[in-house]
């Protein structure tokens, strides 16, 4: 077949001459010719495929052409194949001029830079990318010398790396929504629009998935106030306990339970009596020896104490009286000149001692002072009477408990 680097020429001898008879051998062979060029396979070069099959076809278009060598520009209209290898470490910048819509599949040889531009080299994320050894990048012609990554895979499978702050667009997602959803197929999602929670199926039960209350912080406790509606305690002060509120609906922070915050003493040493106390008035009780207060949660200043904080306050006060005369105790609010609780009464006779105990609410900042009277005067013993064991004598004792 007449056929040289894929172009067809005419056998010899078959040229006609005017007014000459056509040989019968030269005119068959020239037919038998043509017929086997027609069902050859056509050579690229002719416009064909180079193959009889459609594969094969696909694969001459696709053959891998020789190495490129890196440079500002590599000139891919220079390459003898679809898929070139491009060597060296020169970053690159443009890649020639190739007809719009032509794709050619570039495989690296070694680490160099492909600098991104918004017009004749557009790279994901609009960003630079360095290559590594097997990296494999699909470049789509633009024409005019501009060319788009439309596709990049690493040699180690990892992604090409998107720049911080870059933001990816896509559609919006809607979950399946429900005022009651209980979805149980597995890895169903669906919206609660009742509690604003996420419910997800787990075969035959149903996984709720509910937001953080907003002004979190640490240290908070959360609770449910709802069956799927969690709810935030703010983190309490030191000292503080945990307990339920008086509705049994939710935890608040308090005190009142266990050991007291605070305990405030008349102490006196061994062997001297509780003081002399006279009928007809309230009396003011020495309280001079803080013997707890591990929070710094009230001031003492004899007789008076402030408290810090709100709280509690239980007190006990022993008085010393003669024919079952009464006494009573009580908690006095200086600073808002009121009482604010008074003891139970107690009586004696004979010069027994009888304690006079009690309780009441009192306020951060104010001022308070324990008073007492009794039914009858006595000496120095009138508030207590003194063991003398060599130890210091206590009398009156005030507890607090922060709120």
């Amino acid at each position: 077949m007449p056929r040289a680097g894929g172009v067809y020429s005419a056998p010899p001898g078959t040229a006609g001459t005017p007014n000459t008879t056509i040989e019968s051998a030269k005119y068959n062979a020239l037919v038998a010719d043509l017929v086997a060029d027609a069902n050859a396979a056509r050579p690229l070069t002719a416009g064909g495929s180079g193959a009889t099959t459609a594969v094969g076809g696909s694969d001459n278009f696709n053959a891998a052409g020789t190495s490129l060598a890196s440079a500002a520009t590599v000139n891919l209209a220079n390459a003898t194949g679809v898929a070139v290898t491009v060597t060296g470490t020169v970053a690159i910048t443009a890649f020639g001029t190739v007809a719009a819509g032509a794709e050619r599949v570039l495989t690296f040889a070694g680490i160099l830079t492909l600098t991104h531009n918004a017009t004749s080299l557009i790279l994901p994320g609009a960003a630079n990318i360095t290559t590594a050894t097997g990296d494999v990048m699909t470049l789509r012609s633009l024409g005019s010398g501009n060319w788009a990554c439309v596709g990049y895979q690493r040699a180690s499978g990892g992604p090409v790396a998107i720049p911080a702050g870059t933001s990816i667009a896509g559609p919006a997602l809607v979950l399946e929504q429900s005022a009651s959803p209980t979805p149980t197929t597995e890895g169903r999602v669906q919206w609660d629009t009742d509690d604003n929670a996420i419910v997800v199926g787990d075969g035959a039960t149903t996984k709720i998935f509910v937001p953080l209350p907003a002004s979190t912080a640490a240290g908070d406790i959360l609770y449910l106030s709802g069956a799927k509606l969690p709810a935030r305690l703010a983190k309490g002060a030191a000292g503080q306990t945990l307990r339920m509120n008086a509705g049994a609906t939710a935890p608040e922070w308090g005190g009142g339970n266990g050991v007291p915050d605070v305990v405030i003493e008349d102490q006196k040493p061994s062997g001297t009596n509780g003081g002399a106390c006279a009928s007809g008035s309230w009396l003011i009780r020495t309280l001079n020896t803080k013997v707890r207060d591990p929070l710094s949660l009230v001031t003492l200043s004899d007789p008076n104490f402030t408290p810090s904080v709100d709280g509690w306050c239980e007190w006990s006060a022993p008085a010393t009286q003669d024919d079952n005369n009464n006494h009573q105790t009580r908690l006095f609010d200086i600073t808002a000149g009121t009482v604010s609780g008074y003891a139970a009464s107690s009586n004696s006779d004979d010069g027994a001692v009888s304690f006079s105990s009690g309780g009441a609410p009192v306020v951060a900042g104010h001022v308070y002072r324990l008073e007492h009277r009794v039914g009858v005067s006595r000496g120095s013993d009138g508030f207590g009477d003194a063991a003398g064991f060599g130890g210091a004598e206590v009398y009156t004792r005030v507890k607090f408990w922060r709120a």
